[in-house]
């Protein structure tokens, strides 16, 4: 079995005999590296969209938010329309403005007893690269697995190369020096793989601080359209709610309720 899986290997290991095979490996990896980057770039793309759409709404309110504000534009915002990625940063911000309370009486701008910033977060909205992080590092491993393979092909030819050489100085030397340029030539591989790994890393991390700068701003929209509750006003709000499941006057509703009565 161990024999079989040994020659298996080998027959891997031959198709990479010659110093051209280096140089087409190399373009196929940069042109999977031309894929990922507007692959990267279209999902990124459109994971912001909706970010974008949310702080052109909010510059467009004029004051505080409030449930009469909430109710228009939240048909739009909330509408049925986009990938499963759209509809997860929707469901978030729905679950955003359903946190949201009236402390200040009816009409009046909106509370939120969570920090925008925690509840429309990076991960809240899902602005992560997903398994596109995972591609940098497959390069590097790709780009290390051929070139190993490149070697035992040169090592194999250089071996049959030198048994046919037979005690020729000549022929040995031309043998040694085959076996260089050749080895020399599959490391090709393992650079390219890391060319492509460090720039895809780097317009990974190009893309992510374009995204914190845009969630930066929507957070700053919403903070300065709703009141941040304190702590103290979390825990009377938390206490007026168990109250009013008591029967017991007092407490203050939800925007979602108060809109309801």
């Amino acid at each position: 079995m161990g024999e079989q899986i040994a020659e298996f290997i080998l027959a891997i290991a031959d198709s990479f005999k010659g110093t051209g095979v280096p140089g087409y490996v190399a373009f196929v990896q940069l042109s999977f590296l031309v894929l990922c980057l507007i692959g990267v770039t279209v999902g990124w793309r459109r994971k912001l969209e909706y970010v974008g759409t949310l702080s052109t709404m909010l510059k467009s309110v004029d004051g505080g938010l409030t449930s009469e504000v909430l109710s228009e534009i939240n048909p739009f915002l909330l509408r049925k329309q986009g990938n499963h990625f759209v509809a997860r940063q929707k469901r978030t911000w729905a679950n955003f403005c359903e946190s949201l309370v009236e402390m200040d009486g009816k009409g009046a701008k909106l509370s939120a007893l969570v920090s925008p910033r925690d509840s429309l977060s990076r991960d809240g909205l899902h602005l992560g690269h997903g398994l596109w992080k995972h591609v940098p590092g497959l390069f590097v491993s790709t780009g290390l697995v051929l070139t190993f393979l490149g070697l035992i092909a040169a090592l194999r030819e250089s071996g049959h190369t030198i048994l046919l050489a037979g005690d020729d100085p000549k022929l040995l030397q031309q043998s040694l020096s085959d076996l260089l340029k050749i080895a020399s030539a599959k490391f090709i591989m393992s650079l390219t793989g890391l060319m492509a790994s460090i720039l895809l890393g780097f317009y990974l991390n190009y893309l992510d601080d374009r995204a914190n700068k845009a969630l930066a701003e929507l957070n700053g929209l919403v903070e300065s359209r709703v009141n941040l509750a304190s702590p103290e006003m979390t825990l009377a709000n938390i206490l007026g709610v168990l109250r009013s499941a008591h029967g017991e006057p007092g407490g203050f509703k939800s925007q979602n309720s108060s809109r309801d009565t």
